[in-house]
């Protein structure tokens, strides 16, 4: 994923729903090369676009589908 498709796609989030995007993603594996920050950006997205679908997702469904 590009840089420039990553900012369009997450430009209408706002901060706190973007953090918390950011943390559930690296809570689930920190990125550590290449393929793992790709992996990391698309979870981001994926987050962010569960939250927008759903106002009451959390957080900690997220995480316990995925432990």
């Amino acid at each position: 994923m590009r840089l420039d498709v990553f900012l369009d796609a997450t430009d209408s989030a706002g901060e706190t729903e973007f953090r918390r995007a950011m943390a559930v993603a690296l809570a689930l594996k920190a990125p550590r090369g290449h393929d793992d920050y790709r992996r990391f950006y698309r979870r981001v997205l994926e987050q962010l676009d569960a939250e927008r679908r759903d106002p009451r997702h959390s957080l900690s469904a997220r995480l316990t589908q995925a432990a």
